[in-house]
């Protein structure tokens, strides 16, 4: 998983190399090798905030799944203690003009696509499905989320979706493909 850091050339992803953990670095396109490792617990990165200082993660996860839960935290982008937000949560993105947040949770046995506020109160439910939902991203003008829907949590085979902020508009922007 890897993120461009805001107001910057800089990369931040995450990697595990010759059998060591999953670990966190931050590299320069063209700076070949010179990638540095920041001291962090595991974490998958979903977002930056608006002016690059923390990163949105998922901690407890290193790899990107279609199942990923964990405690939803802003960590300092230069390494640090993670500021936990929400426990129990998935693919997650950040709405920085609305400062809102799109979150996947569990809900008995559906999975949702909530919108909460930025102290991470439901706001609304965009989306629900029994199957799985992944990679959530948030337009650029806040007005849409797309993410890819799973019908079935067993299986990676998925779809596109768009899905308004608003909750009025709901509808699938490609082909079921078998692998997403």
């Amino acid at each position: 998983r890897a993120l461009f850091v805001p107001k910057s050339n800089s990369i931040l992803y995450t990697a595990a190399w010759e059998g060591q953990p999953v670990r966190s670095f931050l590299t320069l396109p063209e700076s070949k090798g010179a990638d540095r490792s920041l001291d962090a617990e595991t974490q998958l990165p979903m977002a930056y905030s608006d002016d690059g200082s923390e990163v949105l993660v998922l901690l407890g996860r290193s790899r990107p799944a279609i199942n990923a839960f964990g405690t939803l935290a802003w960590w300092p982008a230069l390494g640090g203690k993670p500021r936990p937000i929400l426990e129990h949560a998935g693919w997650s993105d950040w709405a920085p003009k609305t400062r809102a947040l799109l979150v996947v949770r569990e809900d008995g046995s559906e999975r949702t696509l909530d919108l909460l506020d930025a102290k991470a109160v439901k706001q609304r439910t965009l989306f629900r499905t029994g199957g799985a939902i992944s990679y959530v991203r948030v337009s650029p003008d806040e007005r849409h989320v797309a993410f890819i829907h799973h019908p079935s949590r067993s299986d990676d085979a998925g779809e596109v979706q768009v899905v308004s902020l608003d909750g009025s508009v709901s509808r699938s922007v490609s082909p079921r493909f078998e692998r997403c």
